[in-house]
């Protein structure tokens, strides 16, 4: 996988200028196991470098953390954004009270306030999708260091099958790829806290395609990234 991540390297080097290409950025640990073993995930699907014309990415150091209660995936998205950001958290039971948690699931607005609470700047707001470009949006918050909760439906997601309910996850990063045609990878990792079902918890990629309409599917299709 570094071979191949370094033949793109080498490919844009000597791409012309003139495509105004932009520059990848490196997370910390990029070689990590955990970054390498989602990047090994996508390998199949990745073009071939000849092909390429462009690319770029950015990964946010995010740490996993599983819900403590089923109704609990509010709490425990807010408490590894801040994570993330901060280095330190706040405990997913005083995040659960501040977010309304009981008995049926997290406040978007209350998750919000959280986060700003918590984080210097106050530098979150949250959308409803059809008022603003959730892609354009994410990778703004991405390429400020800053990861994004999705409100969403989990049909199709990674270990939900057929299963749809209402859920957070937290984006921590993308990866954009073009040829001459086009774009031909646009996807988005995230962090799922449920550890209820298997194959649910932990670092996930799907295409921003499949993101945007798990969130819209998800009433008004909130999502809170960077204002």
């Amino acid at each position: 996988m570094k071979v191949l991540l370094l033949s793109l390297s080498l490919l844009l080097v000597f791409l012309p200028t003139a495509n105004a290409l932009i520059e990848p950025e490196q997370a910390p640990d990029y070689y990590s196991f955990e970054y390498q073993a989602i990047l090994a995930s996508q390998s199949d699907s990745l073009v071939s470098p000849k092909s390429l014309r462009g690319y770029s990415f950015k990964f946010l150091d995010v740490p996993v953390y599983s819900q403590q209660l089923t109704n609990w995936c509010g709490p425990a998205s807010t408490k590894m954004a801040i994570h993330g950001v901060n280095g330190s958290s706040p405990s997913q039971s005083v995040l659960a009270k501040e977010t309304n948690a009981d008995p049926k699931g997290s406040y978007v607005y209350l998750i919000e306030r959280s986060l700003n609470k918590y984080i210097a700047g106050e530098p979150y707001k949250y959308y409803i999708i059809k008022d603003v470009n959730l892609v354009n949006k994410s990778v703004q918050s991405f390429q400020n260091g800053l990861p994004v909760i999705y409100r969403l439906k989990t049909k199709n997601l990674p270990g939900y099958g057929a299963h749809d309910t209402t859920h957070y996850v937290v984006g921590t990063g993308y990866f954009v790829a073009w040829d001459e045609t086009g774009t031909i990878r646009n996807d988005v990792w995230y962090n799922d806290p449920n550890d209820y079902r298997a194959g649910c918890l932990g670092e996930h990629t799907i295409p921003f395609s499949t993101l945007d309409n798990a969130v819209r599917r998800a009433g008004d299709g909130w999502f809170i990234p960077e204002k």
